[in-house]
């Protein structure tokens, strides 16, 4: 379902923030889409300078209603339900585990032979099913099919669970943009779809983007956003970054070992090895690291299992998209009042907005696109046009 969207002027959002009753009419204008970042060269792009913010001294919050105080002073309090649950009286960041450490550590050990019945079984399926993404037969991917069919399954069946809620956009994002709509499953391996991921390595969201290569396709990153969390604009600039990257090399083979060690690395060991098969040079430890030679029949080995989940054992209950409006809001909101407005809680926001790092929108964005539950915009509505 498509998010509707609305424009919130400053003094609007200026009343969410402090609960006047001033009334303010400002007009509504159509979403104007932003310029395309620019587009990827071999030099990296010049990194985006952050907000400064005073070391000593948190930012300029809009006025907060305390825990348990009356809403009465605002326009909508008669509409509005209590929140769902408090906001928590400290801001934290949400962190998850990011998936591809636990898979690269399931990797040290002495993997299993895969069974017969395993490579029967996948074998099956490469005849039968269509694959846009080449997929050998070999021991390498073979293993890992079996370790997601096997001692790994639950992690598996989690993250396909949580992809699809966002699968449908990734897929639309790709087949528009031209790529292969197997590669929609990197996501699994990289984060088990949890925009909240962080690895090991400071990569963040469900592409588990570095900040240097983030800035580098066009996200953005300071005190207020990091969005490598918001799935949608994160998945955008993964096609961007893996069309870069198969431009350069001629193979997704090649493309994922470069998404996954970086470009550089792999034309080193391309121009090191004379080889320019990811087979053939993942065969040596000599020429790239061990992550990076795991990860390709990763990915592989995701998707294998991913499109045929019953064959392999898997139990799925996908989550679905949550419908929501978007609010295009031009002055800091504090998320803790608009929780309350809405009838909802400060937890959904932030579900729905993980991009944020802070209670407010930022302060010096201009129409900031901020999710909302489906249905809590015409809230933002009436305070906006001052309606009752």
């Amino acid at each position: 379902m498509r998010a509707r969207t609305y424009v919130v002027s400053a003094v609007a959002a200026a009343c969410l923030a402090t609960g006047c009753k001033s009334t303010s009419t400002s007009t509504s204008g159509t979403r104007i889409a932003q310029p395309p970042p620019a587009f990827i060269t071999d030099t990296p792009a010049a990194a985006q300078a952050p907000v400064a913010e005073p070391s000593n001294a948190a930012p300029q919050a809009p006025a907060q209603t305390p825990a348990g105080a009356s809403a009465a002073s605002s326009p909508v309090a008669a509409s509005a339900p209590a929140p769902q649950t408090p906001a928590p009286s400290t801001f934290e960041e949400r962190h998850a585990p990011a998936a591809i450490d636990t898979f690269l550590d399931a990797t040290n050990a002495e993997p299993a032979a895969p069974r017969p019945e395993t490579e029967q079984a996948v074998a099956t399926d490469l005849d039968t099913l269509d694959s846009d993404l080449r997929i050998p037969l070999n021991d390498r991917v073979l293993t890992f099919v079996e370790l997601f069919s096997g001692r790994l399954k639950g992690y598996i069946e989690d993250g396909l669970n949580r992809g699809g809620r966002y699968l449908p956009m990734v897929r639309d994002i790709f087949e528009a943009e031209g790529l292969p709509i197997d590669l929609s499953y990197v996501p699994l391996i990289e984060s088990a779809f949890k925009p909240s991921a962080l690895s090991r390595a400071e990569a963040r969201g469900i592409w588990q983007f570095m900040r240097g290569t983030a800035i580098e396709v066009g996200l953005q990153h300071d005190w207020y956003i990091d969005e490598r969390a918001d799935p949608e604009k994160a998945t955008r600039a993964a096609a961007k970054y893996l069309k870069f990257l198969y431009t350069k090399f001629g193979d997704w083979h090649l493309a994922l070992a470069a998404y996954n060690g970086g470009w550089g690395r792999v034309q080193r060991a391309m121009d090191q090895s004379g080889r320019s098969d990811f087979w053939a040079l993942s065969e040596s430890q000599r020429f790239l690291p061990r992550e990076t030679r795991d990860y390709v029949p990763l990915i592989l080995a995701a998707v294998i299992v991913a499109r045929n989940p019953a064959q392999y054992g898997l139990a799925l209950e996908p989550m679905v998209e949550v419908p929501t409006e978007v609010v295009a809001v031009s002055a800091p909101l504090d998320l803790r009042r608009l929780a309350e407005f809405a009838g909802t809680s400060f937890d959904v926001l932030q579900d729905l907005n993980p991009e944020l790092r802070r209670w407010t929108t930022p302060v010096r964005a201009k129409d900031y696109e901020l999710k909302v539950p489906e249905g809590s915009a015409e809230v933002v509505r009436e305070v906006e046009f001052g309606l009752p």
